[in-house]
């Protein structure tokens, strides 16, 4: 379903100023899961456009091309990010640098980087639903400024700008 479907604008809310499915990709990602999920639960009685819309889109969020390669070989895209949990400050360090790709090589690396007395770490892939793994919103602020850094796109992209990121 979600496959064939393309918009050909962003789906913009009725909050008075420029907020779109789009933006909330990167500012609010469990709001549009749980929206999608009350849509898909209410059968035909939610709106159809809204559905396919959320659909497409956090379908989109699982598969967009990450434009920065790997800091350890230089040769492959970024495919992971880690991020380290510090007990002591009880904060999260989510930075461009702690990402890698597949490789066994650059994984090793990057793992043997980490302080296990001092950190936990938690390895995810760079891609949006990685949001909902952050309960903090700062977290998923700074997560979410990785992945525009990731994907490079600029600070404050437009919603058009964004559909056209989704759509590539």
């Amino acid at each position: 379903m979600t496959k064939r479907y393309r918009p050909t604008k962003p789906f913009k809310l009725l909050l008075g100023r420029d907020m779109s499915f789009e933006k909330m990709m990167f500012t609010n990602y469990p709001a549009l899961q749980e929206r999608l999920e009350k849509l898909q639960k209410n059968g035909k009685r939610g709106n159809e456009d809204e559905k396919k819309h959320l659909a497409w889109l956090l379908e989109r969020g699982e598969d967009r091309a990450v434009k920065t390669l790997c800091p350890c070989c230089l040769e492959r895209p970024a495919k992971y990010f880690l991020a380290k949990y510090f007990f002591q400050e009880k904060r999260f360090t989510i930075e461009e640098k702690l990402v890698f790709c597949k490789s066994k090589e650059c994984e090793k690396k990057f793992f043997s980087q980490i302080k296990p007395h001092r950190e936990a770490v938690a390895v995810l892939p760079i891609k949006f639903s990685s949001l909902d793994k952050f309960i903090s919103g700062k977290d998923r602020k700074k997560l979410a400024s990785l992945l525009k850094k990731l994907f490079h796109l600029e600070h404050s992209p437009t919603s058009e700008k964004l559909l056209d990121f989704f759509s590539e």
